[in-house]
């Protein structure tokens, strides 16, 4: 995995750093903070849409759509500001979800499902989810 990170870093750092030559750190920052914000609508439209709950117009596949285009947009910033991965990071937190996760469960199973009483469908949908 290491060789496939490098070898994405070396493209990064040799083609895509136009932009941030042009206008500087600091205003790359402030576009990564806007498209960031974009990028946390989009997430939101798109919940609505899955949910069918507070209806909105924009149809799941241009929400997804959406979706994907902030999320290109953020990417690219963080690219030119060389902003790396942290995979350790990703697999500790994946590690210390999956942990508390199955501790809920179990208290769950122990005390009578008390979670899904009190949420309903709600909570049904995060579990089949997940």
């Amino acid at each position: 995995m290491a060789a496939g990170i490098d070898a994405l870093n070396d493209f990064i750092k040799a083609g895509i750093t136009m932009m941030i030559e042009k206008i500087g750190k600091a205003a790359m920052l402030e576009q990564l903070a806007e498209e960031a914000a974009e990028l946390s609508q989009a997430a939101l439209k798109l919940a609505r849409v899955l949910r069918g709950e507070n209806p909105t117009p924009v149809t799941e596949e241009k929400a997804w759509k959406h979706l994907v285009e902030e999320y290109t947009d953020v990417f690219q910033c963080a690219s030119e500001l060389l902003i790396p991965v942290d995979w350790q990071q990703i697999n500790e937190k994946s590690e210390r979800f999956r942990k508390r996760w199955e501790e809920k469960k179990a208290a769950e199973e122990k005390d009578g499902n008390r979670h899904r009483e009190a949420y309903g469908k709600l909570y049904d949908k995060f579990l089949k989810t997940y």
